[in-house]
C-alpha cells in the first residue's frame, strides 16, 4: 500500500493533471470519491480514489469513459444529496 500511496500522491500533485470529472457516494464509513484524470504530458487517463485509495489506470479515454459510467452505476453521482434534519 505505501508504494500505491506514494504514486497517487505523485499524480495528484503533477502540474499537468487536470481532472476531467469526480464521482461521489455516501458508503457507512464516509465520502467515496473518484477523481478521472488526464496527464497532458504521457497522455494518459487514470481514476483515483475510494475509501482505501486506489488508482485504476485506463488505457484511452473511451475506456475512462466507460469506467465513469460503470461508477454512476453503482451508484455513484457528481454532487451527495443533502441530509437534511429536523430538530
Amino acid at each position: 500500500m505505501p508504494a500505491l500511496f506514494g504514486i497517487v500522491n505523485y499524480l495528484i500533485s503533477m502540474q499537468n493533471l487536470i481532472t476531467l470529472a469526480s464521482l461521489r457516494k455516501q458508503t457507512r464509513k464516509g465520502v467515496s470519491t473518484w477523481r478521472f484524470l488526464h496527464d497532458a504530458e504521457t497522455d494518459r487517463y487514470f481514476a483515483v480514489g475510494g475509501e482505501q485509495l486506489k488508482l485504476i489506470p485506463a488505457t484511452s479515454k473511451k475506456h475512462l469513459l466507460s469506467m465513469y459510467e460503470n461508477f454512476k452505476s453503482y451508484g455513484y453521482k457528481k454532487e451527495l444529496a443533502m441530509q437534511l434534519s429536523f430538530a
